[in-house]
C-alpha cells in the first residue's frame, strides 16, 4: 500500500468503492495467482485527479480459471450503480479501467484497475 505525496486522506468517495475492487482483485487474481501472490494499491494526485491503482498478479481478465470462485457475478454492475449515485448526490464522475497486463507484455500476469477521482 502506497500513498504518493499530495494526496488528502480525506476526500470524499463512495464507500466500498476501493474494497469493491480490491475484494474482486483477491478473488479473481491474488488466490489464483500461480506464485507469490501480489496485490498493490497506490493513490497518487496530480493536477486533476487522485488516481487509485490497484494491481494483483493473478490469471489476468482473460483468462480462464479452472475453478471459478463463487460469486453473484455482479460486482461491477454495482460498482457502476455506486459510481452513478456518487455522480447524482455529489456531482463527481468518478471513472475506472480494467486491464489484463498480459495484453500490454505477454510476459507479465495480472490486472490492473485504475480508479480517477476528479479533485
Amino acid at each position: 500500500f502506497k500513498v504518493e505525496d499530495g494526496v488528502q486522506l480525506d476526500k470524499t468517495i463512495p464507500r466500498m468503492l476501493i474494497h469493491s475492487f480490491v475484494e474482486n482483485s483477491i478473488k479473481h487474481g491474488v488466490r489464483m495467482a500461480e506464485k507469490d501472490p501480489l496485490l498493490e494499491l497506490i493513490v497518487s494526485r496530480d493536477r486533476n485527479a487522485y488516481k487509485i491503482l490497484i494491481r494483483d498478479n493473478g490469471p489476468g481478465l482473460n483468462s480462464k480459471p479452472k475453478k471459478q470462485p463463487p460469486g453473484t457475478g455482479k460486482g461491477l454492475q454495482i460498482i457502476d450503480e455506486m459510481i452513478d449515485l456518487f455522480y447524482q448526490l455529489e456531482g463527481v464522475r468518478i471513472n475506472y479501467s480494467l486491464e489484463d497486463l498480459s495484453l500490454k507484455n505477454p510476459d507479465l500476469q495480472g490486472t490492473d484497475v485504475k480508479v480517477i477521482v476528479p479533485v
